[in-house]
């Protein structure tokens, strides 16, 4: 009888440990297919729904910013507001891939992936629709080709937000941080949010 109770609490701590291992098992399947430059393998850790709803908004301000209508009550910054909100859902659509995750987690930054014009408030109406209808071919220079540099894997912050919730954070080339959240779907962890700092 002790035996049988010995077992199942050694089963016990056996399933506990790898529970609480698993994102780590993750994090090095993830690191792994980043070494041999395999991006489609860190697809099926990647909610994309999710990872782009998260994205959107940030897309959004860095554009509002990068034509200079943050903060602008009238009506060419709502229609700032409301075409770099559509431009955000295309870029992001766009920019949402396994390759540019792999920039991301390699450390590069948004901006160094996306490259938005330089844009005036003196010609912003002009700008901005065409801006809409040619996001990706005349605006936009998404690189695909992920660079073999690689921040330092000791670099690289982990930790449990909850016990269904855990947190990397990956430092950037330019002394800032990308944080990814990872959500348990059931044994397996899924990438739901990226944020760029």
């Amino acid at each position: 009888m002790r035996k049988i109770s010995y077992f199942l609490s050694f089963l016990v701590m056996l399933s506990l440990v790898l529970w609480l291992a698993s994102p780590y098992w993750m994090l090095y399947q993830i690191h792994q297919a980043i070494e041999q430059n395999q991006a489609a393998k860190i697809s099926k850790y990647i909610d994309f729904p999710q990872v782009q709803a998260s994205l959107e908004p940030q897309i959004q301000q860095k554009i509002i910013q990068a034509i200079g209508l943050q903060n602008n009550p009238t009506w060419l910054g709502q229609l700032g507001e409301d075409m770099s909100e559509k431009i955000a859902h295309q870029v992001a659509q766009i920019l949402l891939t396994p390759e540019s995750i792999m920039l991301f987690m390699q450390g590069k930054q948004l901006k160094e992936t996306v490259r938005l014009p330089k844009l005036s408030v003196n010609n912003t109406v002009e700008k901005i629709l065409p801006f809409e209808k040619q996001a990706s071919d005349q605006f936009l220079s998404v690189k695909n080709t992920p660079s073999l540099t690689t921040v330092n894997i000791n670099q690289v912050k982990t930790h449990y937000i909850s016990l269904n919730t855990f947190q990397v954070i990956v430092p950037t080339f330019s002394s800032k941080e990308t944080k990814f959240i990872f959500k348990r779907h059931y044994i397996k962890w899924k990438l739901i949010g990226i944020y760029f700092n």
